[in-house]
């Protein structure tokens, strides 16, 4: 028995641990296919130092045997294009496989390498390489085939087509610098004021008024531009209440009410009494109450919270009279083909061949199934065998799993017990205002009318929500930045609170519980030599089986060719490497008779030579994690695969499902009527159960890549600490329940101080943006120390 470890080296080129695969290439190791072409280029064009690439390279690519001629059609190459004129196309490329610096060198001298390309930007962080050519000279099939001869085959999906989306809205930002500035002038022009300075001078004093009428003329665009999304809301939310639409009140009135009394009151003083008003503490509070409104709208924009079936398949496929179309186009009836590998892209018949099809994709099942001709084959699923012909049934929006995105739980909003008691503060708080500050006038019109308006306005401007309003998005966003930093990415801030609420976890298995991509391998037998190993490994990497993914990652060698080679569902694979017949499987394929599960047996020109003992590697301490979960929460199994570690996770779950396909599962959440649910899920087949749960969260072994629609997107590293993020979760919400608490505080001794006279309209134009920075200031400080007490920072 010999038991095969992988020791980690350095890379040659880039000096960096060889950690995720392991390339041998001129008698030396290379960390990634980026370091090892890099390495290649070099090597072919006699470079001795690092960054002495000529320009006019001109490498030629490898011949892929028509994979991409697809993009040599007009209409569907214009698809992906961000700009297309008759000297000058943009396209931006999602590579998955960019690694290291030398991936960065490489592809941003691009363009040195081929004529035509005339600028190459990565963005490392979505790994998007953006790219201009002149199509007068190289053409974006030459493009894409030179990347995927350097290593780097850019992602092309059905999801790659440039939508009609509206642009960007920039307006917020722009107000921010529109008040700020304001904000700014106002404040310097308010010095005399501040300082109490005595202006006997005849001509300062003149100065002193010139700077009265100007702070107004400045403070006009923060009122009627900046503030003009409170004041257009709370327009809209009184007239929906008078047409009887709806019977909430937006928050946006008590805002907007204070503002507009600020202003009203500040404009009557500069122009009737030719006091200075209150123009710093109006330009203050919007300008607070747009970055706050700012950091609520921020996310993690280089993720992708909401792929659907477009982003996994193909963009085109190959019709039988030799034309490529684009599959939302693909009618019942034609007749498309299908090659080793390739993804089924709509619900078929099999007419020409004998399909083999692996439905891991879809249904989270690894055994692949073997079609004949005539019978039906499913979207979704990938062909293992030989080319076949099929005959599409049904449109791919109307196909198997296109279905699953036409169920309500991809329609419907989600909300939390938070906002919804939000909504409630903020019509009965309105109600309040108004009535206080009604009464006021009331009884001072009564008592002493020199006191009503004077009452009134300082009522209207101290009774406002702001610190709330500004609390929330401060401390989410505080929350999201921490959970983030420890790779635990949430899609926006209304999720925390419902984060905060779960009572029951669902986990899918395969994947998630598991490594996706490794496992405890073992080799027993007659050692192989390094030809050997070369051979196995090729033989397994045609294969998109589990353990035969497994194996090839495991084995460090360079890979041949591969010939005549066949995948027999449920048993093994065979074929021929440089003229050597293998075959490799289960016992019973290869005729053993003393067997295991777990084993893959390995057959070279017809000897038998050994096994490969493969056992299932779950993810570090998911037994502990798991456990501590369990003390809090209702915790369910819900897998797609069969029911082979039943007995090792029955301790941790209260209720276990296998061989569950995606529809099953969203409808086994949904059958857990009242529960707040955090389903956690790795694959396609989990994306209908992660849209039905309270809070879906789906685990990457990379965040970058393709991930199904998700509320959160966990990196594998982080599954350890998914209690903790849970804890913080809800102590985030504990301070923004604090921070409400402070802020009816401070409303209720302004209100109080404001009515019976003693809060003149200028302390209340100071006590309310004061307020409300203590307000984010609290819950800002509170939520790191809670962080930080949780061991997250």
């Amino acid at each position: 028995m010999k038991i095969k470890e992988i020791e980690q080296v350095k890379c040659y080129h880039c000096d960096s641990l060889c950690e995720q695969e392991t390339l041998h290439y001129d008698d030396k190791v290379f960390c990634c296919v980026g370091c090892k072409t890099v390495y290649e280029i070099l090597s072919d064009n006699g470079l001795c130092t690092y960054y002495d690439f000529n320009d006019g390279t001109n490498l030629k690519a490898k011949n892929f045997q028509g994979k991409y001629d697809f993009l040599s059609n007009e209409t569907i190459c214009s698809s992906l294009l961000d700009y297309n004129s008759q000297n000058l196309a943009k396209v931006t490329l999602f590579i998955p496989d960019v690694h290291c610096s030398s991936c960065v060198w490489l592809l941003e001298n691009f363009q040195k390498i081929k004529e035509g390309i005339l600028t190459s930007r990565l963005n490392f962080i979505q790994k998007r390489l953006f790219v201009s050519y002149d199509p007068q000279k190289v053409t974006l099939k030459e493009i894409v085939e030179l990347l995927a001869t350097l290593g780097y085959p850019p992602s092309i999906s059905f999801g790659s087509v440039k939508a009609n989306e509206p642009k960007q809205n920039h307006s917020i930002l722009l107000k921010i610098g529109v008040t700020g500035f304001c904000f700014g002038n106002i404040m310097l022009l308010s010095f005399p004021e501040y300082f109490k300075l005595d202006l006997q001078n005849a001509v300062d004093a003149q100065y002193q008024k010139f700077f009265l009428y100007l702070n107004f003329l400045l403070a006009l665009p923060v009122f009627f531009y900046g503030a003009s999304d409170y004041l257009k809301g709370a327009w809209i939310s009184i007239k929906e209440n008078w047409k009887k639409t709806t019977n909430v009140l937006s928050v946006d009135i008590p805002i907007a009410m204070g503002i507009t009394a600020l202003f009203i009151r500040s404009t009557y003083e500069t122009f009737i009494e030719q006091t200075s008003g209150y123009w710093d503490s109006l330009a203050g509070l919007v300008l607070f109450l747009l970055v706050g409104k700012w950091m609520q709208q921020v996310t993690y924009k280089y993720l992708s919270f909401e792929h659907d079936y477009k982003s996994y398949f193909p963009l085109a496929v190959k019709t039988k009279d030799g034309e490529f179309k684009n599959i939302s186009e693909l009618q019942q009836g034609e007749i498309v083909e299908i090659k080793h590998q390739e993804l089924i892209p709509a619900d078929s018949t099999v007419i020409s061949g004998n399909a083999l099809v692996d439905y891991s994709f879809v249904t989270g099942e690894s055994a692949p199934i073997e079609v004949q001709e005539g019978e039906s084959i499913y979207a979704g699923g990938r062909q293992l065998g030989t080319q076949i012909d099929i005959r599409i049934e049904k449109p791919v929006s109307k196909s198997y799993l296109t279905e699953l995105w036409n169920n309500e739980a991809f329609k419907k909003e989600k909300s939390s017990r938070t906002s919804h008691f939000a909504n409630i503060f903020a019509k009965y708080f309105t109600y309040i205002a108004i009535g206080i500050a009604l009464i006021t006038g009331i009884y001072w019109k009564i008592n002493n009318p020199e006191l009503m308006w004077r009452t009134v306005t300082a009522v209207l401007m101290v009774a406002c929500p702001c610190a709330l309003t500004l609390a929330l998005p401060f401390a989410m966003n505080a929350a999201m930045s921490i959970l983030g930093k420890n790779k635990f990415f949430v899609k926006n801030q209304g999720i925390i609170p419902l984060l905060a609420e779960i009572d029951t976890i669902a986990f899918d298995k395969t994947g998630t519980l598991t490594e996706g991509h490794t496992g405890q391998i073992a080799y027993h037998g007659q050692e192989l030599n390094i030809e050997e190993l070369k051979w196995v490994k090729s033989l397994t990497s045609q294969s998109l089986h589990p353990l035969s993914k497994l194996l090839t990652a495991h084995i460090p060698e360079a890979t041949y060719s591969v010939s005549n080679f066949k995948e027999i569902r449920g048993h093994g694979i065979m074929g021929k490497v440089e003229g050597h017949a293998l075959r490799l499987g289960s016992a019973s394929f290869l005729q053993v008779k003393d067997r295991e599960p777990g084993q893959v047996w390995i057959e070279v020109d017809g000897v038998i030579k050994g096994y490969y003992q493969i056992e299932t590697k779950y993810r570090k301490n998911w037994d502990g994690v798991l456990n501590r979960l369990s003390q809090y929460y209702d915790l369910r199994l819900i897998s797609g695969d069969g029911d082979r570690d039943k007995r090792v996770l029955a301790p941790y779950f209260s209720d276990m499902r296998f061989q569950l396909k995606p529809q099953d599962k969203l409808s086994y959440i949904q059958a857990l009527d009242g529960r707040k649910v955090l389903m956690i899920g790795d694959g396609l087949n989990d994306a209908g159960a992660l849209r039905q749960a309270h809070v879906g969260v789906a685990l990457s072994e990379d965040i970058n890549a393709f991930s199904p629609s998700c509320d959160i997107i966990l990196d594998a590293e982080g599954f350890g600490k998914l209690g903790k993020f849970l804890s913080f979760s809800k102590a985030s919400m504990l301070v923004v329940r604090a921070a409400f608490a402070l802020s009816i505080l401070y409303n209720f001794i302004g209100l109080g101080l404001a009515t019976s006279g003693y809060l003149s309209p200028l302390y209340a134009a100071v006590f309310m943006p004061l307020s409300s920075m203590s307000v984010v200031l609290f819950a800002v400080g509170s939520t790191y120390l809670f962080a930080k007490i949780k061991k997250l920072i």
